[in-house]
């Protein structure tokens, strides 16, 4: 039997798009700010090594741990509760990296601190997977698609107000004195939505069938190890076609061209704005053309396309810059929208938390990886094509993981 969403699970609708929301601003926030963080917390290091630091290892070593403890909890307590408990830790880092100490206060202990904060930070973003679960394991079949490029597109909003909010500041010349203050907007509106968790309910998978993991962690990585794999490697080339854009491109560009740093956040906040209209579309067209076969061509346009594209740097320009972090925006969105549901289509719900936050946290950080891998065979190479090789790689491997087949059921039960 199907049933239709219960009007209570709109307000957990709401809270779940509003939290991804608010980790993408968190995340848009840090990776626009970067150039100014490492300024004030890093004295006189080399710019490209401060970039390299403030962006590779914060996956690596925490993401993969914090999604073994917010994924367990989830599965084995309940989305809810997990949930909640990321949110609220996302939201006393990001505070606390809004009054730490320069580097001129406290010297090198501020640098340490910032990593710190951002080990821990990335840790309780792991969790925000359960977010994407309370959407998307309560509707009906018919709407998950659609919701799933709603979901994706939340993201996106997030970063357009990060991106938004330090244009203005950067306009008035204002950013380097009220930094904090973005950041501490950001802890602001988390703290909201954690004390806004009773309008909250549980998913009706959970709530209607009790389901909960009786295996032990090691078992139940063993038993979903290729669906495992297929996340990490959709993840890898999701998280690719949005870190180049919008991540990487903001500190190559002014290494290639002359374009200043606020005309790089204008492109931005335009290329965003489209990326987030877009995902919509596509979420709607995936209802004429399967999922599927979107993603794979999406994959194949990256695989084949990716060089032709980039070569248009060796005569770069603003207008040149654009239409190749426009390229990978549609391949992006083009891939993107229906994600969030494909990778939950190839997970059991017994172990879905732990498997899609564990992937998305591997994923997440091969894809993150290109701004700083990108960054450094550029410093030693010089070739303005180091993007468009981490572009096709991920998209190979996307492709293989796209042949992983459905495996839970469609519709929710009663």
């Amino acid at each position: 039997m199907v049933l239709s969403i219960p009007k209570s699970h709109h307000s957990s609708n709401f809270i779940a798009l509003a939290a991804n929301i608010l980790e993408y601003y968190d995340q848009g926030l840090y990776s626009l700010t970067a150039a100014l963080l490492f300024t004030q917390f890093f004295g006189n290091c080399n710019p490209f090594t401060a970039l390299i630091i403030l962006f590779l290892p914060f996956e690596i070593l925490a993401k993969p741990l914090g999604a073994l403890f917010f994924g367990r909890i989830g599965d084995l307590k309940g989305r809810k509760k997990s949930f909640f408990l990321a949110i609220l830790g996302m939201s006393l880092t990001t505070a606390t990296i809004g009054f730490l100490p320069t580097y001129e206060t406290i010297g090198i202990f501020s640098a340490a601190s910032l990593v710190v904060l951002r080990i821990l930070q990335k840790f309780c973003h792991s969790g925000n997977t359960g977010g994407a679960l309370l959407l998307l394991e309560s509707p009906i079949a018919s709407k998950r698609n659609f919701l799933s490029s709603l979901y994706g597109a939340s993201g996106i909003f997030g970063f357009i107000l990060a991106s938004f909010a330090t244009f203005i500041l950067a306009h008035f010349s204002l950013l380097e004195k009220y930094w904090r203050v973005l950041f501490l907007l950001g802890s602001l509106g988390g703290l909201i939505i954690f004390f806004a968790k009773n309008l909250c309910e549980e998913t009706l998978f959970i709530a209607a069938k009790k389901i909960q993991s009786s295996l032990s962690l090691w078992k139940d990585l063993k038993q979903n190890f290729s669906a495992l794999f297929a996340v990490i490697f959709v993840c890898s080339f999701s998280y690719t076609t949005y870190s180049i854009p919008f991540v990487m491109m903001n500190g190559f560009a002014p290494q290639i061209s002359a374009l200043s740093h606020k005309e790089i956040l204008h492109i931005n906040t335009i290329l965003l704005c489209i990326d987030m209209l877009l995902l919509p579309v596509f979420g709607l067209i995936s209802y004429k053309i399967p999922k599927e076969k979107m993603m794979r061509s999406a994959a194949y346009v990256a695989l084949f396309g990716a060089i032709p594209v980039f070569s248009l740097l060796a005569n770069p320009s603003a207008s040149t810059i654009f239409y190749v972090r426009f390229f990978v925006v549609v391949v992006g969105v083009w891939f993107s929208a229906t994600y969030y549901i494909w990778v939950q289509e190839r997970v059991p719900v017994s172990s879905r938390y732990t498997i899609i936050s564990l992937g998305k946290s591997f994923g997440g950080a091969a894809g993150s990886a290109a701004t700083s891998i990108s960054l450094w065979f550029y410093e030693y190479s010089h070739s303005h094509l180091t993007p468009a090789f981490y572009l096709l790689i991920t998209a190979g491997f996307a492709l293989i993981a796209l042949r992983k087949k459905r495996t839970y059921e469609k519709t929710v039960p009663v």
